[in-house]
C-alpha cells in the first residue's frame, strides 16, 4: 500500500497537526474498506449514501474516492451502471465500513482527468 503521497499532502495542505484528525482517518477507512471491499456507509451533502469503493487518490490537490452505489432506499442505483461517483473526501462525514456483498458496474468507471490512484480494487 503506497500512502506517502497522502501523508505529504494532508501535512501539506492542513499541517501536520492535522494528520491524525478526521480527514486523515476517512482516508485511511476507506482505503482499508477497498483492501478489504468493505462497503461503506457515510453522510454525502447530510444525505445517507451507501457505497463501495473501488478508487482512491488525488486530483486537483483534492483527495478523491471513486464509489458505485447501491442505496436502492434512495433511488440512487436503479440496476443501471448509473452508481459511479467520483466524491471528494472531504465531502464525506461519519464513514463508517460494514459488512455486505461488494457491487460493481457492469460498464468502466467514468473518468476523472488527472486522477492519481494511490489504492484501487484488482
Amino acid at each position: 500500500m503506497r500512502l506517502r503521497k497522502f501523508w505529504k499532502w494532508l501535512s501539506g495542505r492542513w499541517g501536520a497537526r492535522y494528520a491524525s484528525d478526521s480527514l486523515g482517518e476517512k482516508y485511511l477507512q476507506l482505503c482499508r474498506a477497498i483492501l478489504r471491499r468493505r462497503q461503506v456507509k457515510a453522510l454525502l451533502s447530510s444525505n445517507p449514501i451507501l457505497f463501495c469503493p473501488h478508487a482512491l487518490g488525488f486530483c486537483r490537490g483534492d483527495a478523491y474516492v471513486l464509489v458505485y452505489r447501491h442505496d436502492k432506499s434512495n433511488g440512487h442505483s436503479n440496476g443501471s451502471d448509473n452508481g459511479w461517483l467520483w466524491v471528494r473526501i472531504v465531502d464525506l462525514h461519519q464513514v463508517r465500513t460494514r459488512a455486505g456483498p461488494w457491487l460493481s458496474g457492469s460498464s468502466p468507471a467514468p473518468p476523472l482527468t488527472g486522477f492519481e490512484a494511490e489504492v484501487r480494487t484488482n
